[in-house]
Parts: C-alpha cells; structure tokens; sequence
C-alpha cells in the first residue's frame, strides 16, 4: 500500500492539531489563536531540541548516553512487568530517573513499518528497531527536560478560559500540548524526515482499525483547518 499522501498530510502543523484536538480543553481556544498556539507550541520544542543538541554537538552521544549523563536508565521491559498498561509505549519514573520502553510498542510500529515497506526518506533506509527505540526515548526524554526545568510546556502557552458549577470563570492549561511538544522535539533531536505521530496511524491502518481512505479523509481534513 502507497502511504505517500499519508506521509504528506502528517506535516508537524496537522500532527500537533491532531494530538491537540484529543484534549477537550483545545476547543476552547479561538479558532483564530489555534495556528499561532501550535506555532508557539513548535518553536518551544524545536528550542528545546536545539538545546540540547548544541549541548552534545562535539560528543555526538547516543540518547542513551545523554540519559546517562542525567542520571537516568534506559529500560526495555514487558509491559506485564511495570504499573502501565499495555496502550502505553513507554514511561517515565522521574523520582527513580527510570524510563521504560515497551517491546510490545517497538515491535507494534517496526512490524507496521516492514509491512508498508516504509523507510526513512531519501536514503531509502527501512526504519531499524533502534530507530524506534531511540523516537521512544526522545520522547520521554523530552518529559524529562519539562520535569527538570520546572517548565511544562502548558504553562508555557496560552490558557484557556474555564467556567466551574458555580459559574466561576478560572483559566486552564491544555496539558496535550506536552504530548504535541515532545513528539516535535523528538522529530527534531532525530531530524526525522516524518512526524512521529503518523506511526501510530500506519499501526492502526497495519491493524484494519482504519480505512486508507479513512484515514486519509481524517488527515485532510485537519490540513483544511
């Protein structure tokens, strides 16, 4: 199956308005703040990114290593062995500086990818199990640099305006803005040629959850927002 329009409609603008849209709080915001919001959202975590790729440039470490270097262990583990269940990919233990990957998760995308015969661009490489395990990792990783820092992502954006039983109005944080943010600092560290949230739609559509079709119509129309 050619997944190429899939992969051109998964742009980072769409993919974060995709991840944004399952936070019911999103639809609170504008609709004429909604593109300034997944800009700002994408300049944050490019920044991040950035950051911490100055910060290795000469080293050029694996993301094990910086984990390392932070004090924090790389795990992969079955998910019958942690608290998660199994429609987590992977967590993160920020008192213990733990993070587990989920080998069901990197099977789950690897054996997606080998059935579309997808690859990684240009260079036409199939992606590697390790490729996988190193877009699990950013990702936490990213959870990691918010925890840290004392700065989520959230609280870095706009909030919304909420009203409580008692007709109070309070302001509220979108919290899938940091899901949005670390799958863009992901794309980014890895200088991914996709955005990692289209290989949890290849997974569905492997699965027969979805519809080529369907899936496509879905995309489009985020890309008309």
């Amino acid at each position: 199956m050619d997944v190429l329009r899939i992969m051109e409609l998964c742009t980072p603008e769409n993919m974060s308005l995709a991840e944004l849209c399952e936070d019911a709080q999103f639809k609170k915001l504008p609709d004429g703040e909604i593109r300034n919001y997944i800009e700002r959202l994408i300049e944050i975590a490019s920044g991040r990114a950035d950051k911490v790729i100055s910060a290795t440039r000469k080293l050029k470490p694996g993301l094990t290593d910086i984990c390392r270097s932070k004090g924090v262990s790389v795990n992969l583990i079955d998910s019958s062995d942690t608290r998660a269940g199994r429609h987590f990919r992977a967590e993160i233990y920020y008192d213990e500086k733990i993070i587990n990957i989920m080998n069901f998760s990197v099977d789950h995308i690897y054996n997606a990818l080998i059935y579309f015969n997808f690859n990684s661009g240009d260079n036409a490489r199939l992606i590697s199990i390790d490729d996988i395990i190193d877009i699990h990792i950013a990702h936490e990783l990213y959870h990691l640099i918010e925890f840290n820092d004392s700065q989520y992502t959230p609280d870095m954006l706009p909030s919304v305006t909420g009203t409580n039983i008692f007709g109070f109005k309070r302001k509220l944080s979108i919290s899938k803005a940091s899901e949005a943010a670390a799958h863009i600092f992901c794309m980014r560290l890895l200088d991914l040629p996709f955005h990692p949230k289209m290989l949890d739609y290849l997974c569905l559509l492997a699965n027969g959850e979805v519809t080529r079709d369907r899936l496509i119509e879905f995309l489009e129309e985020l890309n008309g927002q």
